[in-house]
């Protein structure tokens, strides 16, 4: 039984790997609490160039078009305008070169809550297996939310430093926490909607989707909606 989240942050923070990651994992916790007045800012470590199918576009306009998507699906949620780095799609790892893009997005940001992918998990069943960018990007945020981020010993050239309160990872097959998305599932469905590259342009499934997808993952905590997270809290003040 997964305990029920009940926070009302003021910072948010979500480093994924793709413009379509942070919307599907966890746009419904996204859309509550920048409804609530938290300040939420998503960011895609890659272009997205390799996303969608359509053989006319070049990954120029892959990425200009996935860029446009995303902005769309924010203003949805009600989330800041997206960062992308210059990551190229498809060829994310673990580099000391990324952890230290991610330790100045949390030093600039300096959120309460920060969201990634779990990249402990690979196999969905025996329907699906993880993204490699997904472990990639989940991997470094793992790696610098703790003290390379907080210690005034690590990378002062990249800012002040600051403890992450609460890292949630999404997608994970061993989740202990669960968000209530109830008040927040039809802008999730409108954001994924807005992913027209991924779900086409007539995507009106898409709501039925959401929801069932809220409803599986509810029924592990007693509430009608849900998202799922693996939980890990830091010891000791924010700043």
């Amino acid at each position: 039984m997964s305990d029920l989240l009940n926070i009302d942050p003021g910072k948010v923070l979500a480093v994924f790997a793709h413009p379509d990651c942070a919307i599907v994992n966890c746009g419904g916790a996204l859309a509550l609490w920048a409804s609530g007045g938290a300040e939420v800012t998503v960011v895609s470590c890659s272009r997205g160039e390799r996303g969608g199918d359509d053989p006319d576009l070049s990954d120029e306009d892959m990425a200009r078009r996935r860029r446009e998507e995303l902005s769309e699906s924010l203003a949805i949620l009600g989330a800041r305008p997206p960062v992308i780095l210059d990551y190229p799609d498809g060829e994310l790892e673990n580099t000391l070169e990324l952890r230290r893009s991610v330790v100045g997005l949390i030093r600039t940001y300096r959120p309460e809550v920060l969201i990634s992918h779990d990249p402990t998990a690979v196999f969905y069943g025996d329907r699906y297996i993880s993204h490699p960018d997904h472990r990639a990007v989940g991997w470094a945020v793992v790696d610098s939310a703790g003290s390379p981020s907080a210690s005034v010993r690590y990378h002062p050239d990249l800012g002040a430093p600051h403890r992450v309160p609460l890292l949630l990872l999404a997608g994970s097959l061993d989740p202990g926490v669960t968000v209530d998305i109830g008040p927040a599932v039809g802008a999730k469905a409108a954001a994924i909607r807005a992913q027209v590259s991924h779900v086409g342009p007539d995507a009106d499934w898409v709501d039925d989707m959401v929801r069932a997808r809220a409803e599986q993952s509810g029924e592990s905590s007693g509430v009608a909606l849900a998202e799922l997270f693996r939980a890990v809290r830091a010891e000791g003040p924010a700043d």
